[in-house]
Parts: structure tokens; C-alpha cells; sequence
């Protein structure tokens, strides 16, 4: 019997996930942090690592107890440097010796000794700090470890109050002077540690020695939420980064040392707490808690129970907690081999789950494998209920779920017609709660890397791909995605290494031989270009009008199309009854003449040249506007759009926001169209720029290689240069007042709603005017990834506050504040963009095609219905009337010939882009 396509992806996903069950947990690996609660982010390398340390510094650790016992070996001595000289004259209870209370747990080694304790008076529930000049395992002069996790085993973590002035710490440019010291990676840094740190009355070897704990002090460190830098700060607080790169070092430590005050500001200067805090403790934390992520086989995921030891009687007196002997800390609950028992229990379960989804998948039964999964998901009870004893500790629920959810993730996007069907945001998502349960499995990363290509967030995708060649090196088809993201991002140099890397992985790949071929021919033709960019003086219009003076472009006698009407100067003029016939022409899969392109290009640059970077656009009574998003060269889509907007008139204008062209392979009967009607309709047709209106980016797509197999290597240059003169923006001005209620929507200053329409978004920095992108000189010059013209075309929202890292790779993304205050500084009633694919939620229950965002002043309308012949999605366009007001409109996708997307893309790459 022939197996159907769904049931052999679901074998597919099943084998994939069923190797994962064979991982080596062992493997040293980095740690790919959480987000938690108002964490920065946790620590990347050492903390944060499932790695088996030495036998001679971990003995064993009691699941009752929660503590455990060190060996005593000895070695030599370290001494802190420079240690602050405070006077004990806060009442504290500790001596240098022994306690008056509690026993002397770890001193049976010293890695240090101080000569001043911390301050503190003993009128707190946990007692007094058990501190010590001596520094062991588990005390030290900043207190002992119970002390510093109160209530951790007893009712939840509720630490002491301490403030910055009680601890004892090492002055930093002392502790560099010490040839042992631990900071040795931060030395080039010091300096910009002790700038920001005194501003806040933060002592300086603080701030440094979060750095060490989060990051080791590596400004590359990026963590597995994308937490960036030396203080591993996360996305939300990157949006003021100097060119968007948050792990600049001065950014970093600047941002991550406001944080930390603020912290400590809103916590009523409690030290304690705020360390905690940055590491994601939350208040009233339990052993219980910080460990729970252990049972379902993810110990990085844990909270580092030693990290307030390790910070305040390691770091910060300078001694490295993690290569001490013996090590700093009692809980060591990051070790791998604390939490390895019960996982077989779980992999049962697992192998029986796979197999009843795919007797389901195989029948037929799709609906009930979605129930069956999903079931799975919530409650891990599908297979045969509860394991055998111990399986609570040791995986169970949580560990089945890190197998089921990849498979969920398999049935929604190929195999349930109904339910979300490439439902590729619902599958990122569940991607990115099977990464929770066990971030170091390679195969999770690099699938939701697919994922995040399929929604074309490149940057997104590059990350988890990077992650997955970090879990493992020898991971094919990482590269092969990794290399992907970059070329999608036009960063070929990184693409051709990642392919050449992918070769000696499988030398016999054909495919990757002839894309790394596709691709090093474009790095050339780029270099090329360049080259000779200079010593070409006329433009593509220039050039054109030339070969059409010297006879050079005539219209062949045997054409048996559309005739383009001449006057009687013999000039070529355009009328509606042309454009119907060749939109008719085109529809049967006929082309029309180079000479009638080229006439019809150059009428739309007479009207082009002529506008500004930003048009204004009033919307006079009885007058509406159809705000169309992209296109991407499906033709037969956008005449069923126009089908329904209807031609522009005089009482109707049509306003397309970029990307007309690339991945579909209709590209040049869409943009003629669109460019006929332009020069036919100068003030009803609008066209505004995309990112794919340019070079950089027709060169990869498919538009280049379509417009010089059908017209030659001169129209693509003519194309190639009205992108440029294309306008990058639009106000679109009612001159009624709002038929509806005024409260809270925003204005211009004569009390009428206009919407700035663009295809990308809004900006990486406040202050940017309407006059400003007015101002902007376009024609002739291509978006690069970075300045204004880049961020009109490529930025997208985000739901969080703030500016941060694009999803992309190129450009940023903006959050609602950033919009409002954008919107109420123009009086602008809202932003219309594009650029991305809409799709219903991960419960198909919002809107295809369109999406309203930022408390309703963010709207993206997307108008390629079932995007590349894959997506599912639906279209939409915007109609605004003269009031401001506005109406959305779905469409579906209507048949086409049997040529696929991305027919005309370079060389081998088509599959790879797609």
C-alpha cells in the first residue's frame, strides 16, 4: 500500500524524535537560559552548564536533606585581594571561627581568608549571617549559604535585608593585580565596569562579577531566550543599542548596570533580593521550585541554588567559585548526574505514544490524532497512564511532553486539513516548549529553525541553527539552515561556509554542491557590480530613451497582441481599454513587446520622479482608498484583488504598499500592471517601495532572473532603477471628521484621522517626523540594512514595550509604546503596513490577512493569498473612506498555471528559499 505524504512525515518526525531519546546528557553543552520573571538572563556558561564535575568536590547530595557533603582534600591556599576594611560594628553574631549557632558546614577546607565581615544586626527570621573571615564551600565573610537562601528549604526564599554598603568586597582594579585572579577575561572591560557601577554607588567588582556569572565575561554570549552580551540583557532592553547590536560592550554594561539599580531601587535597596532576582529567583522561591524544570530531563532550566554563595563569597572577593577546590556551593543542582534516574520510564511511554499516533495518522483518523496529542501535551496521560514508581521524579508528565509536542508540531503543519494547516507559529511555539523541557537537543533547536524560515524570521532562525551546530557540531542539517537564514538575509560569505562546511559533512550531496555553486556565482556577480557600479554615468531611463531613438527597441511585426495606442506625434499614450486587453493577454500566458514595457515603465518614472518620498493623499467626499499589501508576483491572485477593488477611477484610488514583485513567478505581469495603471491613473494609482523592491534582493527572489529571461538584461536595469523612484511612504488624509467617537484615537492638527501607510514600519530611535521621511533621497539609491530607507522597509512590530533585535536579521522591531509616541508626536491615527504573512492563531481564530496590533494602531495587511503555494493563508486589503473610516476585505487564492514559486530564482536555490 502507498503511503500517504502525512504518514511519512509523521514516521519522519517520530524517527527524529525518537533519536533525541538517545541523546548524551552528558555532553558538555552551554546553557541556553529561560526567561523568568524580570530576569536579564541567566548565567551562559559556567552556572549554567549540565556538565559532571570532578568526584573529588561532589560526593553526593540527599533528595531529603538537600545538602551535601565535601571532600577535604587540600591544596594551596587563596588569599582575596584587597578585601574592604569594615568594622563588624552592626551586631553581628559570626566569628572567624565558629558560629553561635548552626553547624560549621565546609569548613574543613579554606579558600581564603578576609579580614572583615559582613555588617548586618540579627533582628531577621533567618537568623544571624553565620559569617566567616575564612572562605569555604559553603561560608564565608558575606555570610553562609542558609543564610543567604532563608527559607529556600523552609517556606520559600525570603532573604535578609542587606544593603550594598554591609558586604565586603574586593576593590576591582585591586583584584586585577593579583595574578591569580578570576577576571583576567574581563580586564579590557574594567574600566567601563567601575564607570557605570560608581554611578550607581555600586561597588564595581559587582556588576563584574554578574558578568562572570552570566556570561564569563564574553561580550559574544548569547543566551537561549536571545539574552545578549557580558549581562546577558535581554531583547526588550536592547532597543537604544548603538547599528542594533546590544552586545556592544558599553551598551551592555551601561544597560545591565541600570537594570540591576533599578532593581535594587524597587526593592528598597535589598542586595540580596536583587541578585536573586537577576538570576530569576523569584521571592519566595522553594527548593521544590528551583529544581522542578530537573524532572523533566532539562537541569540548565533549573535555578542555580549556589548562586548567591557563589556570588557574594566567591565573585565578589575574588575567587573563582567554580574552580576553587573544593567548589563553592552545597546544591550543585545544575550537575547532570543528580537528575539522570527514571528516564527509560518515560521513553516507553514515548514509543507508545508514537505508535498510536501513527496508526491514527495512518487510518485516516487526523482529528483524533490531534485530540490524542494534545492530550498528551496537557497531561502526559496518553499510552497507559502513570509510569512505574519513581517516575515522578525522574520525567514523567514532562518528559513524555518533550517528545509529544514535536509531533503535535508535525500534525499541524502537514497533516490536519481544518486545523491551522501550516500553522508554522503554532509550531515554533510548541517547538519553544519542547525546547523548555530539554534545551539540549539539537533537533529541537533546528526544527524550529525551519519553522522560524517559514515565517521568514531569518534572525530568529539563524539563532536556533547556531544553537544546534553549538549542541553539535557535526549537525548537517543545522548548516543547511544556518546557511538558509544567511542567504536569505544576503550574507553569502557566511552562506558559502556554512555549505562548505555541510560538503565535508556529506560529500555526496549534490544538492548543497550545486547551491553552494548557485550561491558563490551570486557573491561574484555582487563583487562585479560593484566594480563597475562607477563607470556607468546614464541611468536605465537615460539608456533606454537612447536605444529607442537610434531604432534599437521596435515592436516585431509579427506581434498579434494588444496594441498600445500611439498620437499623432507618434508618441505611445496608454488607455483603459489596453491595459483590460493585456491583463487579458497575460492571463492566456502571452507576453507583450520589450518596446511596450519599456513605454509603459517610462510613463509611470514621468509620474514617479515627480512625488516625494512621502505622498500625501486626501481622500475627497464621495472618494474611497484600497490599501493592498503584498503581492509577491502572483498574478492570478491579484487580478481576482482587483476583481474586488475594482480598476482605479475617479472616485477611487488604489494604493499597493511594496513588494509587488519576487518568489511568485508572475513578477513582471504584476508590476506592468501595476505600473500601466500608474502611468494610466497618476493620481489614483500609488505605488509605495518594499524591501523587495531592490536589487540585493531580485537578485536571490527570482524577480532578476524572470525580467532577463522574458524582456533582457536591459528592462531588468530599467525596473532595477524605478524601484528607486518608487515613493517610500504615503499619508493617507480624510478631509471629514470621524464618523465615530473621537475618544482616545489620535488626530491631525485639523481633527481628521490619516494613516501612514509603509511597508515595513517605524524606526530605531524617537524623533523622527514626517518632514524627515519626506526629506529622504531615494531615487537611485538601494535600502541597505541600516538608516532610514532600511527601516521604512524592513522594521516590524513586536508585542513587547520598547525596541529590539529583528526577527529578520535586517532592520528592528518596535513595540506599542514606540508606536503611540511615534503616532501622537505626527498626529497620525495609525500605522498601515505590511511585510509579513497573516495567519490565524495558533486557535484559527483571528483574522487571515490582516492583523490589528498596538492597541489598534498598528494594522499589517498581507495580500498573497496562500503565500509561495504553501502558507494556507488568506489575503485582505483596506478600504479608508473620506471619514477616516475603514473596511477589511478577505480573499482567497485562485488557481494559476502550473509553475511553481520561485521558477526564475538563481541556479539550484528555489527549494532552499522557498
Amino acid at each position: 500500500m502507498k503511503l500517504s505524504a502525512p504518514f511519512v512525515l509523521i514516521l519522519a518526525a517520530l524517527g527524529v524524535a525518537e533519536a533525541a531519546t538517545h541523546l548524551n546528557h552528558g555532553r558538555v553543552a552551554r546553557h541556553h537560559a529561560l526567561s523568568r520573571n524580570n530576569s536579564v538572563g541567566k548565567r551562559a556558561d559556567k552556572s549554567g552548564r549540565c556538565k559532571v564535575r570532578p568526584t573529588s568536590t561532589l560526593v553526593s547530595s540527599s533528595s531529603t536533606h538537600h545538602s551535601s557533603t565535601h571532600s577535604s582534600t587540600h591544596a594551596a591556599q587563596t588569599t582575596p585581594a584587597a578585601l574592604n576594611n569594615k568594622d563588624n560594628d552592626n551586631g553581628s553574631s559570626s566569628s572567624s571561627s565558629s558560629s553561635s549557632s548552626g553547624s560549621n558546614k565546609g569548613s574543613g577546607k579554606t579558600l581564603g581568608t578576609a579580614n572583615s565581615l559582613i555588617r548586618f544586626s540579627s533582628n531577621s527570621a533567618c537568623g544571624g549571617p553565620n559569617a566567616s573571615k575564612d572562605i569555604t564551600a559553603t561560608r564565608g565573610p558575606n555570610g553562609d549559604i542558609d543564610w543567604l537562601n532563608c527559607g529556600v528549604n523552609n517556606g520559600g526564599w525570603n532573604p535578609p535585608y542587606v544593603q550594598v554598603s554591609d558586604i565586603v568586597a574586593v576593590d576591582l582594579y585591586e583584584a586585577l593585580k593579583d595574578p591569580n585572579t578570576p577576571f583576567k577575561a574581563c580586564s579590557a572591560y574594567i574600566d567601563t565596569f567601575v564607570k557605570y557601577a560608581n554611578q550607581h554607588n555600586i561597588p564595581p567588582i559587582l556588576i563584574a562579577s554578574i558578568a562572570m556569572q552570566e556570561s564569563s565575561c564574553d561580550p559574544n554570549t548569547v543566551g537561549g531566550a536571545g539574552e545578549q552580551g557580558l549581562m546577558q540583557i535581554t531583547k526588550d532592553k536592547c532597543g537604544g543599542a548603538p547599528g542594533g547590536n546590544c552586545k556592544d560592550v558599553d551598551y551592555n554594561i551601561k544597560t545591565g548596570t541600570a537594570f540591576f539599580a533599578q532593581t535594587l531601587s524597587d526593592n528598597g535597596g535589598s542586595l540580596l533580593l536583587t541578585i536573586g532576582q537577576y538570576n530569576g529567583w523569584p521571592k519566595g522561591m522553594t527548593y521544590d521550585s528551583a529544581t522542578a524544570a530537573a524532572h523533566g530531563n532539562c537541569c540548565p532550566c533549573q535555578n542555580n541554588l549556589d548562586y548567591l554563595m557563589q556570588t557574594l563569597n566567591g565573585w565578589v572577593l575574588n575567587v573563582d567559585p567554580y574552580t576553587s577546590s573544593p567548589r563553592i556551593g552545597q546544591y550543585f543542582n545544575l550537575d547532570p548526574d543528580l537528575i539522570r534516574h527514571g528516564k527509560h520510564q518515560y521513553q516507553q511511554r514515548f514509543r507508545l505514544i508514537a505508535a498510536v499516533l501513527a496508526r491514527r495518522i495512518y487510518t485516516r483518523e487526523l482529528a483524533a490524532a490531534l485530540t490524542d496529542a494534545l492530550e498528551a501535551e496537557h497531561s502526559g496521560r496518553l499510552g497507559g497512564g502513570q509510569g512505574g514508581g519513581g517516575e515522578t521524579k525522574g520525567g514523567g508528565e514532562q518528559g513524555v511532553r518533550v517528545y509529544v509536542l514535536p509531533l503535535l508540531c508535525v500534525l499541524l503543519i502537514f497533516a490536519v486539513p481544518g486545523a491551522c494547516a501550516h500553522d508554522f507559529n503554532r509550531a515554533a511555539d510548541l517547538y519553544s516548549q519542547a525546547i523548555e523541557k530539554n534545551p539540549l537537543d539539537p533537533t529541537l533547536w533546528c526544527n524550529r529553525a525551519y519553522t522560524r524560515i517559514k515565517l521568514e524570521e531569518h534572525g530568529y532562525g539563524l539563532a536556533d541553527a547556531t544553537t544546534a551546530i553549538e549542541l553539535d557540531p557535526k549537525y548537517a542539517k543545522a548548516y543547511y539552515r544556518r546557511a538558509t537564514c544567511y542567504l536569505q538575509t544576503l550574507k553569502y560569505k557566511q552562506a558559502i561556509a556554512d555549505f562548505k562546511k555541510l560538503l565535508t559533512l556529506e560529500p555526496q550531496n549534490q544538492l548543497v554542491r550545486m547551491q553552494l555553486d548557485s550561491t558563490q556565482k551570486i557573491l561574484r556577480k555582487v563583487e562585479f557590480e560593484k566594480a563597475i557600479e562607477m563607470e556607468e554615468e546614464k541611468s536605465p531611463v537615460e539608456r533606454c530613451f537612447e536605444i529607442i531613438a537610434e531604432g534599437g527597441c521596435e515592436v516585431d511585426k509579427t506581434y498579434a497582441g494588444p496594441v498600445l495606442p500611439q498620437a499623432d506625434d507618434g508618441k505611445y499614450t496608454i488607455t483603459a481599454e489596453f491595459v483590460r486587453d493585456m491583463i487579458q493577454w497575460f492571463k492566456d500566458g502571452k507576453t507583450i513587446p520589450r518596446r511596450y514595457v519599456w513605454e509603459i515603465v517610462l510613463g509611470a518614472h514621468s509620474h514617479f520622479v515627480q512625488e516625494e518620498s512621502l505622498v500625501n493623499v486626501d481622500i475627497e467626499d464621495g472618494m474611497t482608498i484600497d490599501v493592498i499589501g503584498d503581492v509577491h508576483g502572483q498574478y492570478y491572485d491579484y487580478l481576482h484583488l482587483l476583481s474586488l477593488t475594482g480598476e482605479p477611477n475617479e472616485n477611487h484610488a488604489l494604493l499597493m504598499n511594496g513588494d509587488l514583485v519576487d518568489r511568485g513567478s508572475w513578477s513582471i505581469e504584476v508590476i506592468i500592471t501595476a505600473l500601466a495603471f500608474k502611468w494610466l491613473y497618476p493620481r489614483r494609482m500609488y505605488i509605495n517601495r518594499g524591501n523587495h523592491e531592490s536589487k540585493e534582493m531580485n537578485r536571490t527572489y527570482g524577480f532578476e532572473g524572470e525580467a532577463k529571461h522574458k524582456f533582457g538584461e536591459q528592462t531588468y536595469k530599467l525596473f532595477a532603477y524605478i524601484f528607486t523612484e518608487m515613493p517610500l511612504a504615503t499619508l493617507v488624509s480624510a478631509t471629514k471628521p470621524p464618523v465615530d467617537s473621537t475618544k482616545n484615537v489620535i488626530l491631525s492638527p485639523e481633527g481628521r484621522k490619516r494613516y501612514f501607510v509603509v511597508h515595513g514600519g517605524l524606526f530605531s530611535k524617537d524623533g523622527i517626523t514626517l518632514d524627515d521621511v519626506r526629506q529622504i533621497k531615494r531615487i537611485g539609491q538601494q535600502p541597505g540594512q541600516e538608516g532610514l530607507m532600511c527601516e521604512l522597509l524592513w522594521t516590524d512590530p513586536q508585542e513587547l514595550p520598547g525596541r529590539g533585535p529583528s526577527k529578520r536579521g535586517v532592520g528592528i522591531a518596535f513595540g506599542p509604546d514606540v508606536t503611540k509616541r511615534w503616532c501622537e508626536a505626527n498626529g497620525v491615527t495609525g500605522v498601515i503596513r505590511s511585510h509579513e504573512v497573516r495567519q490565524g492563531d495558533a486557535d484559527c481564530l483571528s483574522i487571515d490577512g490582516y492583523s490589528i496590533e498596538h492597541d489598534g494602531l498598528c494594522t499589517t495587511v498581507f495580500s498573497a493569498p496562500n503565500y509561495v503555494d504553501q502558507a494556507g493563508n488568506k489575503g485582505a486589503f483596506i478600504r479608508i473612506d473620506a471619514a477616516g473610516s475603514q473596511q477589511y476585505t478577505q480573499f482567497d487564492a485562485q488557481p494559476h498555471p502550473p509553475m511553481k514559486p520561485m521558477a526564475y530564482a538563481s541556479g539550484g536555490l528555489a527549494s532552499l528559499l522557498m
